[in-house]
């Protein structure tokens, strides 16, 4: 039996999933993404629980075919990580080859691939939506990202930047300087940390019951849904920033469905009638058809698409 790993890397945690040859899922894990010296101990981290792993099913590394990593940034078509906005492994870094010296085994299959493009293709792979031949997939966590489904394939790209929408410009005039570098960013409105921006900001000036609490999207998620009027500005900055961001991909890609996924979308039907109301007021031509969903693989949709991207790849 043939064994492989779907892992998930994130700016907080690395997710992994379990597989055997016949696509079963077998188990799910997650650990802490390391903060320091990242690049040495993510690949250590990822070693050590691999190897923890099929201990446990007292299998050897000889048994493991294959490793499907996804990363939050742009990878090229060699696995080459670009530059990730939320994980300081810097520029260029060739996680594939460090993991085969790591496992010290050359015939280790790995691959690579943005997180959200992954999450995309998880989403499509394993729900059956072969139905659909264009959909985008946008994931609202730490930050923004997006993967992209047209005629039925994934799109990465010429460099591997295909999908980083949360870097598309929106507000240039906040200031807000985001993880790429750039200014005003749809990611420094919607990601966790604009968020948490907006929020303070306006609790300079108003009134809130969140004003003693830890801020985490979740809090202002829940405290909008009890009418509080911070928290609803709040929610609404982020759904008209990701609606009208929508509306622009649409343009482009003019897909049947936005696939909405990441931690922030445990708010819902809540959060998912903001954007469509925000996205529907500045969508062009017949983009108006266009539907949202949630996602239904949850936080595992990213290491089900490197899973099957190890397959397909």
């Amino acid at each position: 039996m043939k064994y492989y790993f779907g892992i998930d890397i994130g700016g907080t945690e690395i997710k992994f999933g379990f597989f055997d040859e016949t696509k079963r899922l077998i188990d799910t894990f997650k650990i802490l993404t390391p903060t320091e010296n990242i690049r040495e101990e993510l690949v250590n981290s990822i070693f050590l629980k691999v190897k923890e792993r099929l201990e446990k099913e007292k299998l050897t590394l000889d048994s493991l075919y294959g490793i499907g990593l996804t990363i939050p940034g742009p990878v090229n078509s060699a696995g080459i990580i670009i530059f990730c906005a939320n994980l300081n492994v810097g520029y260029d870094f060739d996680i594939v080859t460090a993991i085969k010296e790591k496992f010290n085994k050359p015939t280790l299959k790995v691959v690579v691939g943005n997180d959200a493009n992954l999450a995309a293709y998880g989403e499509y792979k394993i729900l059956a939506r072969s139905n659909l031949s264009n959909l985008v997939f946008i994931t609202l966590g730490t930050g923004v990202g997006g993967g992209v489904i047209v005629n039925k394939k994934l799109v990465t790209g010429f460099t591997g930047s295909a999908g980083e929408i949360g870097h598309m410009p929106y507000d240039l005039n906040n200031n807000r300087k985001c993880g790429c570098g750039g200014i005003g960013c749809v990611e420094t409105i919607a990601g966790t940390a604009g968020m948490i921006q907006t929020a303070n900001d306006l609790m300079k000036k108003e009134k809130s019951i969140m004003k003693d609490k830890t801020l985490t999207p979740k809090v202002i998620f829940d405290s909008a849904k009890e009418g509080d009027l911070v928290a609803l500005k709040v929610v609404d900055s982020v759904s008209q920033a990701i609606g009208y961001m929508a509306a622009t991909i649409a343009t482009i890609v003019d897909p049947e469905v936005f696939i909405i996924g990441g931690g922030v979308a445990q708010a819902g039907q809540f959060l998912l009638s903001k954007i469509n109301y925000h996205y529907q007021q500045v969508a062009r031509f017949e983009t108006t058809k266009a539907r949202f969903e949630l996602a239904k693989l949850g936080n595992d949709a990213g290491f089900y698409g490197a899973f099957y991207l190890l397959l397909e790849d």
